[in-house]
């Protein structure tokens, strides 16, 4: 379903959804700082109010203009929306309790899958975990990627699919 709001059209569909059953499982599962690679018009919300409570620490990073003013809305003492032009901009040097990554760069569109998986490998050690949506429809595959961590679950009852990497833990679903 298309809708538009504003000058912007925006496709609303289940398949935006699907990561939520694991980011939710993660969230809670965690407690540190989050940071989230790609806002949206599902994770951003809820993400913002799994941490809004507790003043969790939360950082949204996202390339897309025309989403600015809709993330705006969910600035917060403890909810910080970082528009950037490089995704190289991210902060790494905190160490991030959850990642979620869910980009879809608007200026590499022909590379989304190699510039996801270059921003993964950049968290890897900077994050406890890693949630990945669309690994079914990005190209990840089964083999090489996957066998940067040392411990990975797909969650493939919906589709798109979503999966958790980690180099520090064993992945609590």
């Amino acid at each position: 379903m298309r809708v538009k709001v504003g000058d912007v059209d925006l496709v609303l569909s289940k398949e935006y959804t699907t990561h939520m059953k694991v980011l939710v499982h993660m969230v809670q599962a965690t407690s540190g700082p989050i940071i989230e690679i790609g806002g949206g018009l599902f994770s951003t919300p809820l993400l913002h109010w799994l941490c809004a409570e507790e003043r969790r620490k939360l950082v949204t990073y996202e390339d897309n203009q025309l989403f600015e003013r809709f993330l705006a809305s969910f600035v917060s003492r403890s909810h910080s929306i970082v528009m950037v032009n490089d995704w190289n901009q991210i902060d790494l040097k905190t160490h991030w309790s959850l990642a979620f990554v869910d980009h879809d760069p608007v200026n590499d569109l022909k590379n989304i899958t190699k510039r996801r998986q270059e921003m993964i490998l950049n968290l890897k050690g900077k994050a406890d975990y890693i949630v990945i949506h669309d690994t079914n429809d990005k190209g990840y595959g089964t083999g090489e990627f996957w066998n940067n961590f040392k411990y990975v679950y797909h969650w493939n009852y919906a589709t798109p699919n979503t999966s958790v990497v980690s180099d520090f833990k064993d992945i609590p679903l």
